[in-house]
């Protein structure tokens, strides 16, 4: 996400109707170009809560952790230190029911029980599991190694139902052309899928960054999309959800390797979308933030009403409990979804959204803030870091 998203001020939003078509399995969703109306994506919250977790010393881990949530516990893994521990992999794991910290440890290092550069992780019968560089290295909520549970030859590796699938950008181990590789549950490589666009290997050569796409598992479906092109593409299966900005990266210049050498600098002077983050999903919500030019927004995308809701940052004031609603998903960073919750890394921005618009909270924003600023007044000195927070759409 861009660093300029972390500083912008109050939403505005609209609830829109999309318009949607079918054609061979792709879903075109236009985006609005106007943002005025808060009141739709106030509506469409069920429920926002504080995840209660014990402050300690080892609470400062958490700031720029990856979160993963099975059905008991949270893990967190700090993967690029900043000086903490020389720039080692903390793992920390807290028990769900109470927010206590049963474990934090270090798993950076080079014995069979320890990572030395985690690709990416996720969660499997209460477990944690880290790529490590293929191999899938296994801790449970004691913080005890329970082995390797296989060794995938890919960058990103997710659990399916009946086996494992692989992702990587630039092309499979097995099939260059491929960027999908289907595992068994014994890590056999069973089939290689999804021939890579010419425009994604094109911005993927040259190195600009922001060519990786942002994956997950949703009802046993990967859902995987790359940056510049806004389609959310499915497997198995042939559905594509195409989010169409109003001014898109021009696909000449995604082509041209030449042009395209500083497409993050051509995206700002031009205006184009880009910036795609915060990726989740739920079952009748996906949400997303992008940037386009001087502006940056959140997008939440009703699956079940064919409706997409847009919140902008053209407003600096909190006047009603709506536009609070608006400013608090807009400052939060969404890290994980489990099917129903999005989860959101909130911090000193989202505290002030509440403290400006502190005359007008409703009761649920009010215990929102309050239990942030006793959350963040218990850290070490009382030096502000950041909390969590669990919505429901």
């Amino acid at each position: 996400m861009r660093k300029s998203l972390l500083l912008f001020a109050a939403a505005a939003m609209i609830a829109a109707a999309c318009s949607q078509k079918s054609v061979e399995g792709e879903i075109e969703i236009i985006l609005p170009e106007e943002n005025n109306d808060a009141s739709a994506f106030a509506d469409a919250l069920k429920s926002v809560k504080v995840i209660n977790l014990q402050v300690d010393s080892n609470y400062m881990y958490n700031e720029e952790a990856d979160l993963r949530v099975s059905d008991n516990y949270y893990y967190f893994l700090f993967k690029n230190g900043f000086g903490y521990d020389n720039n080692g992999l903390q793992l920390m794991c807290y028990e769900k029911a109470t927010g206590k910290l049963l474990f934090s440890r270090n798993i950076k290092g080079r014995s069979q029980s320890e990572c030395n550069e985690v690709l990416n992780s996720f969660v499997k019968d209460d477990k944690f599991v880290a790529n490590d560089v293929g191999k899938l290295q296994t801790y449970d909520h004691t913080g005890k190694y329970c082995g390797m549970l296989g060794d995938a030859e890919s960058d990103y590796v997710l659990p399916l139902k009946d086996g494992y699938i692989g992702c990587d950008y630039s092309g499979s181990i097995t099939d260059g052309n491929k960027c999908l590789t289907l595992f068994d549950s014994k890590f056999n490589v069973k089939d290689c899928y999804f021939d890579i666009p010419k425009e994604y290997m094109a911005v993927s050569n040259i190195g600009v960054g922001k060519t990786s796409p942002d994956r997950y598992v949703f009802n046993d479906t990967l859902r995987f999309i790359y940056q510049y092109t806004f389609c959310l593409h499915s497997f198995p299966g042939n559905i594509t959800y195409h989010f169409v900005p109003s001014n898109p990266v021009p696909k000449a210049l995604l082509l041209n390797p030449d042009e395209s050498s500083d497409l993050t600098m051509e995206c700002m002077k031009n205006g184009y979308a880009e910036g795609f983050c915060d990726l989740a999903e739920s079952n009748d919500y996906i949400s997303f933030k992008y940037g386009a030019g001087a502006n940056d927004y959140c997008v939440l995308y009703s699956k079940r009403d064919n409706k997409v809701f847009s919140i902008s940052d053209d407003i600096d004031n909190y006047e009603n409990a709506v536009d609070v609603w608006a400013g608090v998903f807009l400052h939060s960073h969404i890290i994980y979804s489990d099917g129903k919750y999005f989860y959101a890394r909130a911090d000193k921005e989202v505290l002030n959204v509440l403290e400006e618009g502190k005359d007008v909270l409703e009761e649920r924003q009010r215990v929102i803030y309050e239990a942030a600023a006793e959350s963040l007044a218990a850290t070490e000195d009382g030096e502000m870091t950041v909390f969590y927070l669990k919505f429901e759409f």
